[in-house]
C-alpha cells in the first residue's frame, strides 16, 4: 500500500508472510527479492513487514540487509527478539521470525514486542500464533 503522511510525504508498506518450510529457503529469498525490487521501482521509501519465517542470519534476510534494509527492533534494541514465534510464555523456546524491516529513506525511532500478553483469563490465548512487532518510523 502506498501511505501518504499529512505532511505529503508517501511510502509503501508491504505486507508479506514469505513460504513456511524450512527447506525453501531460496524461495522465500526469491520473494523477498520481488518485494525488494517493487519497492525499489516504486522510488518512494519502503517498509516491509511480516513473517518472514526466517532467522536473523539466514540468505532471506541478508537479502534485504543487502538492500539497505534494516531491522527496526535490532536498530531500536541492539539485537533482536528472543522469539517471536511460537506465541506463548517468554521462556518457552521459539525463533525470532517476524520483522518490521526498514527501507532506505525511514529511520528507526523505536520497535517492540506487541500483543505478548494471552487473554484475561486464558493463559494460554493470544491473538496470534506469533507475537507481534510494533514500530515507530521516520519518513523522509
Amino acid at each position: 500500500a502506498t501511505v501518504t503522511l499529512p505532511a505529503g510525504v508517501a511510502a509503501r508498506v508491504y505486507s508479506v508472510h514469505l513460504e513456511h518450510r524450512g527447506e525453501n529457503e531460496a524461495l522465500r529469498t526469491r520473494q523477498l527479492l520481488r518485494v525488494v525490487a517493487h519497492a525499489r521501482a516504486a522510488g518512494v521509501p519502503a517498509i516491509v513487514v511480516g513473517d518472514c519465517n526466517a532467522r536473523p542470519d539466514s540468505p532471506t534476510l541478508r537479502t534485504a540487509y543487502d538492500a539497505g534494509y534494516i531491522s527496526a527492533y535490532a536498530a531500536a534494541n541492539g539485537a533482536e527478539p528472543a522469539k517471536t514465534a511460537p506465541a506463548g510464555p517468554a521462556e518457552a523456546p521459539g525463533n525470532t521470525l517476524d520483522y518490521v524491516l526498514a527501507g532506505p529513506g525511514t529511520t528507526v525511532l523505536d520497535c517492540g514486542i506487541a500483543f505478548a500478553e494471552p487473554a484475561p483469563g486464558r493463559p494460554g490465548v493470544f491473538p496470534s500464533d506469533h507475537f507481534g512487532l510494533a514500530a515507530r518510523l521516520g519518513i523522509g
